[in-house]
């Protein structure tokens, strides 16, 4: 037998008893952890119910964007938290040391949250200001950095367009901790 030869049924016998039955394992493995983040996002769906109901009372376009806001953050927290997971279990089928891939999970984790603590903050902020359906665009909101209507709310700041027309851009965490007065403007409703 040449050098060639013995290199190849090495090579073959390492791809078929070794490989290929970790990477079917490790697909399998993802396959599971794909459909548990469905099965877990039609949870939340009926969980949220109460919340995304709350909305019904405005034009379609905007009660689709509040729903898929509303959905949104769980659902990207679930998928985040499976794929760790799946992302642990697929590392241990390799083979890869427990101590490396806890040690990285650790460093990641304290390094996106110190540097994204205050979107973080603002995104929790937002969050709670859309569940609790507090603001919507063209609402008129008096606050104590100034007073004007809203034109625009995002996950993370509110456009607050000034009565002096200037545009004033108002993080959820500033707004979230300070008394506003919200004046509801009546909007044409579309009758379902």
């Amino acid at each position: 037998m040449s050098p060639f030869e013995w290199w190849l049924n090495n090579a073959i016998g390492w791809l078929r008893f070794w490989l290929l039955p970790k990477v079917g394992q490790a697909l399998l493995l993802w396959l599971l952890t794909w459909l548990i983040a469905r099965w877990l996002h039609r949870c939340w769906r009926a969980w949220l119910h109460p919340a995304l109901v709350i909305g019904r009372d405005r034009d379609a376009t905007r009660a689709v964007w509040r729903q898929r806001q509303v959905l949104a953050l769980p659902s990207v927290i679930t998928n985040a938290i499976l794929g760790v997971l799946a992302g642990w279990l697929t590392a241990e089928i390799f083979g890869v040391p427990r101590e490396a891939l806890l040690w990285g999970i650790v460093v990641a984790t304290l390094l996106l949250f110190w540097v994204g603590r205050y979107v973080l903050l603002d995104l929790a902020a937002g969050y709670a200001l859309l569940l609790d359906d507090v603001l919507v665009p063209g609402d008129r909101l008096s606050a104590p950095f100034g007073e004007g209507m809203v034109e625009r709310v995002t996950p993370f700041h509110v456009h607050l367009r000034l009565n002096d027309e200037t545009l004033l851009v108002v993080p959820h965490r500033l707004l979230r901790g300070a008394p506003i007065k919200v004046q509801r403007i009546a909007t044409q409703t579309v009758r379902r």
